[in-house]
């Protein structure tokens, strides 16, 4: 390991590797981009070093699987357009990761995010949006969540509000760059296997009756597989959903009860479908959103969830439940804070959508002094499964780093990432830790126009 840490620095100082990582440059830059047309948003590559613990039921830990030292790079490349009727944007980003331990196992990256919004007229909106990503676990916990992104994005706070639904964005093109897709959550790939493809689409349609009420009506589809499992000796690996795929449509009101004051109600029907699983829901859900000052601002969510149509092997989901969420953001000059909270009876936000008492929560901060080269962030997530008869995942994952602007549109990343997964499917229990380091040197050409409201203070 000593070895592998020294390589890495020397590394570090000679060429100055890079990674796919929380905060990753090209993602970044992409988020912040106001430039039309085709263009290459950043070209990194990377060196990192994981070490794994897989245990059993019994506690047993494995030694199939020993400290990894991977290497890779990767490219983000899109096409962007904000003007006239139709708005899109697209995102393409691929990735090679080298293994030094198992030469077979070296494989490729894929991820994908497209969105588009068409006016019809004066008062209607078409919203389309798709995304999808391949990859393998050890890649995928690294893979920044749309909350990473808003976080380090630089946004203005307005802004910052309309993506957790508090007011409106400050234009069509703000609205397109700031939606920008999350990737597979590391704890559905450990349910589903090692490498997991998932991909999602989402369609919506709103009516502005006038500049404070609005309806809209929409549906959003997911899905996710196993591909392939990570060979671990002495441990039973619980890798049973081969497949799962979600839906959701929606119809909803919001309403600007003041400048600052936003109100929203809607009912959404979802179903999901496994192997085990099958199973229709209807939730009705109310919210409230408020900017309560210059820097900061909160929303709150409430409603309930009623089981239909539910039909698996063994056990059954709760036929009533509550829930509830939250929002919460709080931003400087050089801070930003963004946390979130959601206690919903299916999980219809991830590739392994599951009806029972599903509970996730996250936090992403940055910090980028003024007039300086550097910045920092860090994030943490918990998602845990209940109540479905079947399955209770309870997972963990952490990750923090800097970045240092080395100029010539250069930027050096350290990332560290820990990841935690209790899962017992059927009685049958595996938990699995990893923690990974990776260092970075990205390149990203500037493409920005200040004009256009989206800050970009370290660019």
């Amino acid at each position: 390991m000593l070895k592998t840490f020294v390589n890495l620095v020397t590394l570090a100082g000679m060429v100055v590797t890079a990674s796919h990582a929380q905060g990753l440059p090209d993602q970044l830059n992409f988020s912040r981009s106001n430039i039309e047309g085709p263009h290459i948003y950043g070209v990194s590559i990377n060196s990192a070093y994981s070490t794994y613990d897989f245990r059993s039921a019994n506690g047993t830990s494995s030694t199939g699987l020993p400290a990894r030292t991977s290497y890779g790079a990767s490219v983000t490349a899109g096409w962007q357009r904000f003007h006239g009727k139709t708005n899109f944007s697209v995102r393409y980003t691929g990735g090679y990761n080298g293994n030094s331990y198992i030469t077979r196992r070296d494989s490729f990256q894929h991820s994908l995010y497209a969105t588009m919004t068409r006016t019809l007229g004066r008062k209607w909106t078409f919203n389309l949006s798709a995304s999808g990503l391949i990859a393998d676990l050890s890649q995928s916990i690294f893979e920044p969540s749309n909350l990473v992104l808003l976080a380090q994005s630089g946004a203005a706070f307005d802004d910052l509000a309309a993506s957790q639904s508090i007011g409106q964005f400050s234009s069509a093109q703000n609205g397109l760059i700031l939606s920008g897709g999350a990737g597979t959550p590391a704890t559905r790939a450990i349910l589903l296997g090692n490498r997991v493809p998932a991909y999602n689409l989402d369609v919506g349609l709103s009516y502005a009756h006038s500049s404070r009420l609005t309806f809209s009506i929409g549906s959003f589809a997911l899905g996710g597989q196993q591909r392939s499992n990570d060979p671990v000796k002495n441990v039973m690996q619980v890798y049973n959903m081969p497949r799962t795929i979600g839906g959701m449509a929606n119809v909803s009101m919001s309403y600007s009860l003041s400048p600052r004051t936003s109100l929203s109600l809607g009912v959404a029907q979802t179903y999901t479908s496994t192997r085990y699983q099958k199973n229709m829901g209807t939730s009705p859900q109310v919210g409230l959103g408020r900017k309560m000052g210059k820097h900061w601002f909160l929303r709150g969510t409430a409603g309930a969830f009623v089981t239909e149509n539910n039909r698996q092997s063994v056990g059954a989901p709760p036929r009533t439940q509550a829930t509830w969420g939250g929002a919460l953001g709080f931003q400087t000059r050089s801070h930003a804070f963004l946390a979130s909270y959601d206690r919903s009876g299916q999980m219809i936000a991830d590739a392994a959508s599951t009806v029972g008492r599903n509970t996730i929560y996250r936090g992403a901060w940055s910090w980028h002094p003024n007039r300086r080269g550097w910045a920092f962030h860090a994030n943490y997530s918990h998602t845990g499964t209940g109540g479905s008869g079947f399955v209770t995942l309870s997972e963990s994952q952490a990750g923090a780093g800097l970045n240092r602007n080395l100029g010539w549109n250069l930027k050096l990343s350290f990332n560290y990432a820990y990841l935690i997964s209790n899962l017992n499917y059927f009685g049958l229990g595996n938990q699995v830790s990893i923690n990974s380091g990776r260092v970075s040197l990205g390149w990203t050409p500037r493409l920005h126009r200040e004009r256009q409201g989206v800050l970009d203070d370290d660019q």
